[in-house]
């Protein structure tokens, strides 16, 4: 395919808050270069112009993370590339565990959930015993262009998700490989394996344990101290044997033993709303709370920014649950996860736009 000519040959867009996200993108592209092509006046998003087959890709990463900085992304992409239809918005999250659990699932950390729809939970008036999230923000939902609405839908059919599995757990190979050829044996986007992946109590919390003298985190048993959100379950003894079992973690340790680590780390898909708010959960009693009461399988900080200016579906790899044991330590994998599933999402959808003339 030649090159494209004009920023009217780009339908497709990726936006990534992170430079994790984006570098774990790039490296499942087929090609990606610098965009030759500018940008409106006014515009001051930094444009990287990519392919996957004979799709041609614009994409962009925030100047940083959080919902104002995603609008103003784009509000611009949409003026510079008017013939996008759709955007995916490709990083990390938090993940409810409890949510997955009711459609017989276990979510586990890598795992990639795909939005439904971006809501932004936190956008209302908080009165002396409650938040009331403004009636509107449950009401745009329903602006959610048709074309997304019926793309998404089909995906949760089992043959579907069945097929994005199997390519995403392709192409995840596929950007570690990259990544170790490219850094010389690089292990950033490596498996952290099952025994990283702890998932605790909704409401045992992270802070000193076993008799530790801080007066903080005796207090009160939901109280810790600001030392002790720094430092690891290891150091601060988190009890091990409180942690939730789960029997997919089990097989996929059988498997990292057996060394079928491909098998092992290959990444779940879940299909729901996202919870998109202006700062991070981490609380397991807020988390679930939050998430029931508005139906919701993750959270993170920029698809309603985004959602709510152009036709997008949000795709991010679970790097924690969203509860007080949150660290990094899956952050660069699930990115990876992330990519790979986009990867697979940007080719099933070109091939139904192509089958079926999906028009916004």
């Amino acid at each position: 395919m030649t090159q494209p000519k004009s920023r009217n040959d780009f339908h497709m867009a990726i936006i990534c808050a992170l430079p994790c996200e984006m570098e774990a993108v790039g490296l499942v592209l087929d090609k990606l270069s610098a965009s030759h092509l500018g940008s409106v006046n006014g515009d001051n998003n930094i444009y990287t112009i990519g392919r996957i087959g004979d799709i041609n890709i614009v994409l962009t990463s925030l100047r940083k993370k959080g919902q104002a900085a995603a609008a103003a992304a784009a509000a611009s992409l949409r003026i510079s590339y008017p013939a996008v239809r759709l955007v995916l918005l490709v990083g990390t999250c938090g993940g409810v565990p409890d949510a997955a659990a009711l459609s017989g699932e276990d979510m586990l950390l890598g795992d990639v959930v795909i939005s439904a729809a971006a809501l932004q939970y936190d956008m209302g008036r908080r009165h002396v015993e409650e938040f009331v999230m403004r009636p509107e923000m449950e009401d745009a939902l329903e602006s959610v262009p048709p074309h997304v609405r019926n793309f998404v839908n089909g995906l949760n059919e089992l043959r579907m998700r069945q097929h994005l599995k199997t390519q995403a757990a392709s192409y995840l190979i596929r950007i570690q490989a990259k990544q170790e050829a490219a850094m010389q044996h690089s292990d950033k986007y490596k498996y952290p394996g099952t025994a990283a992946d702890r998932l605790f109590p909704f409401d045992y919390h992270h802070k000193h344990h076993q008799y530790h003298p801080c007066g903080i985190c005796n207090s009160k048993p939901d109280r810790a101290c600001e030392m002790a959100a720094n430092q690891t379950c290891e150091s601060l003894a988190c009890a091990t044997q409180v942690m939730e079992p789960r029997r997919r973690l089990m097989s996929n340790s059988t498997l990292e033993v057996g060394g079928r680590i491909s098998e092992a780390q290959r990444p779940n898909v879940f299909i729901g709303r996202i919870g998109s708010g202006k700062m991070f959960i981490k609380n397991g009693v807020e988390r679930n709370r939050v998430a029931r009461e508005h139906n919701l399988l993750a959270f993170e900080t920029e698809g309603a920014g985004v959602s709510y200016r152009l036709p997008c579906i949000v795709v991010k790899g679970v790097c924690n649950y969203a509860d007080t044991h949150s660290n990094k330590d899956w952050q660069d994998f699930a990115a990876a996860t992330a990519a790979s599933v986009a990867r697979a999402l940007i080719e099933v959808y070109s091939a139904m736009e192509g089958r079926q003339r999906i028009l916004p």
